[in-house]
């Protein structure tokens, strides 16, 4: 009986496990679908990209059309979402607004635990894969539009405890 037990327990945990591994790869995979070429402005009025990985505190940055509102409230339905991980835990977050304050506040949620590591890559429109994005040659165009530039495709890996490696 006992055996049955601790079995049905490490089932379930296994359950619940992989339940959030879902869960975290269809956040991203949405988010993913639904990218759009909508810079934003910073909270110190820079303009940042569309899609970027560049920034040194966060895995990935991105806006995404799609942002349910049901309530009516007065907001776009753009959103800028905001990938990290920290001490092996997998966060989605938010701002409120696209083009933000100082003072706008980052609203977080944790997707995963138990990650040891997160890898990205972006296809080109050469069909070439690259470990950053944008390019590097997209910072010294003269126009504005490389702020929109979107890759042709995203990989992300995800190297979990668990479930090693899954990418999507």
């Amino acid at each position: 009986f006992n055996s049955t037990m601790r079995t049905q327990a490490v089932m379930e945990e296994k359950g619940e496990k992989l339940e959030r591994m879902q869960r975290a790869m269809a956040f991203i995979s949405r988010d993913m679908q639904q990218l759009v070429p909508r810079p934003i402005r910073n909270g110190y009025g820079d303009q940042e990209f569309a899609l970027t990985n560049r920034n040194s505190l966060y895995l990935l940055e991105l806006t995404r059309l799609g942002w349910r509102n049901p309530m009516l409230a007065p907001r776009s339905e753009l959103q800028r979402v905001i990938y990290e991980l920290v001490d092996g835990k997998l966060y989605r977050s938010y701002y409120p607004v696209l083009d933000r304050a100082q003072e706008t506040e980052l609203r977080s949620q944790e997707l995963l635990d138990e990650v040891e590591e997160v890898t990205l890559q972006f296809l080109d429109e050469k069909n070439q894969w690259h470990d950053d994005w944008p390019l590097e040659r997209m910072f010294g165009e003269d126009s504005d539009e490389h702020y929109k530039a979107l890759p042709k495709a995203v990989r992300i890996e995800i190297v979990h405890q668990t479930f090693g490696t899954v990418y999507r």
